[in-house]
Formats: C-alpha cells, structure tokens, sequence
C-alpha cells in the first residue's frame, strides 16, 4: 500500500501518517485458523471423480502429490478442455468434485482451532470499524462452520469461497470482487495470508499484501525465500508480530508520528 512521503522536516526515524485503511481481508486455512484437512486425501478424491469422467492426470501420481488441490485442479480442467469435454460434462465434473471436497472439508471442522493472537488482532480491528473479509478457496459451508467453531462469525460478515460464483484465488479478479463487496478500495486494502498465492492475489490486484509464515512449520527459511522472491516484504512467524505490523502503520489508533522506527 503507498503511503505518503516523510516530512523532510520531521525528525529522523519517525513515520509520516499512513495512508488511510479501509478494510482488511484474511485467508482462512492457515492464516485466521489451524485444521486437520486431509490435503491427500482431497488430491485423492479429486483424482478418482476426474477418472469417472475419462480423464486421467497425465503426471502420475508422484506429480499430482507435488500439487495442491487448486493446481490440480488447474490442470485436470486443462487436460479435459483438451479432451474437448463438452460444457456439460465439465459442469458435472465440477458439481461432483466440488461435492467430495465438501465432504473432506467438513470432516475436519471438529478440530478446527484460532491461530494464537488471530482473535486479539480481530478484536483491534473491530474497534477501528475496519470493514473484515475473508477470501479463501474453501466451501461456504466448511468456512462458516469453522468460523463458528473458534467463535469468528462475527467479525466477517463478508466471506468469499468456492462456492461464490465468478473466479477464484489467485485470481485478482476474485479479491477485487470480494473488496467491492466490502466497499473498500484496493489502495486502502490490505490481505493476510499464509500462502503463495494469497500474496500473487494480492499483488495482483494492487493490494499491500502481509505474510503469516505457517504455524509450526518446519519450512519457515523456504518459505520466507519464496515470498521474498514473489515481492513480498512484510513476512511474520505469528500473530504478534502482524499485530505489531498494524500498530507501527497506524492502523491501531496508535499515532504513527509517535512510532519510531
């Protein structure tokens, strides 16, 4: 997000007042929560629904574990867009995957918990009037059960999903809808996510994009290198220190001519 030259009279170190916020919009899996999905196994279901169709993954199943389930499912819609399927039944392909997903990601609702310090920052927000969303490649279902189980409902009123027509992450066009949605602009936006392409979602659409490395994650080094090289500079290990991020821009009601560097 730009923000506004520092004063060249002010005092070194300081911040110069940040360009106003109009909304904030997290990634759910991951990002807002931690679940149990079963990532094979929806590879998996993805995979067989795609064989009833006569469609079988050309880079066997070493490739297709190297892929998440947006990419493979990238890739078998390009594999039957080959195959001249007819739009018929590349709609009951999508019907029918999209049933088993649900079902896989239901499963894992049970236990579903909060990332540590995700309800603080949430609860700051709020009490700045952001405008909250969520934009994530899960069902509708599954993202407001979760959301119910760790409490969240309430502070996202506006959630796009798989379900929602139109595109999806990493599209631009699908963090651009749901802003509209919000009505919030782009430039005054910012998106948090844990993932890839939740940061080429964000740069796509122009929006100050913040990376939460994965909880726990036995990659961090790896995956700081691979945000770095997408163009991300704003990455954290948690919650705190995202929360810190917001206070230091001046999101938090915190002047930022007060903030040093």
């Amino acid at each position: 997000m730009s923000r506004s030259r520092p004063d060249q009279h002010s005092p070194v170190g300081v911040r110069s007042a940040p360009t106003p916020l109009e909304g904030v919009v997290f990634d759910l899996d991951g990002t807002l929560i931690s679940s149990p999905l079963d990532f094979p196994a929806m590879r998996r279901e993805i995979v067989r629904t795609a064989g009833e169709f006569g469609c079988r993954f050309p880079g066997g199943s070493a490739a297709v574990n190297d892929l998440s389930t947006a990419q493979l499912l990238s890739a078998v819609r390009e594999e039957m867009a080959r195959m001249q399927l007819s739009k018929a039944m590349m709609k009951r392909f999508e019907v029918a995957v999209n049933r088993q997903l649900d079902l896989e990601e239901l499963k894992a609702v049970g236990g579903v918990r909060p990332r540590p310090g995700a309800i603080d920052l949430l609860n700051k927000l709020k009490a700045r009037s952001y405008h909250l969303g969520i934009l994530t490649r899960s069902s509708r279902g599954y993202c407001h059960a979760a959301l119910e189980r760790v409490a969240f409902s309430q502070y996202f009123p506006n959630c796009r999903t798989r379900s929602t027509r139109g595109p999806m992450k990493p599209d631009p066009q699908a963090l651009l809808s749901l802003l509209r949605t919000m009505d919030v602009r782009p430039s005054r936006a910012v998106f948090v996510g844990d993932h890839l392409d939740d940061a080429r979602c964000a740069l796509g659409a122009g929006v100050d994009f913040v990376a939460i490395l994965p909880e726990g994650s036995s990659h961090t080094q790896s995956k700081t290198v691979a945000f770095r090289r997408a163009g991300v500079r704003k990455i954290y290990r948690d919650y705190e220190q995202v929360t810190r991020w917001f206070s230091r821009a001046g999101y938090l009601g915190i002047s930022a001519a007060a903030v040093t560097l």
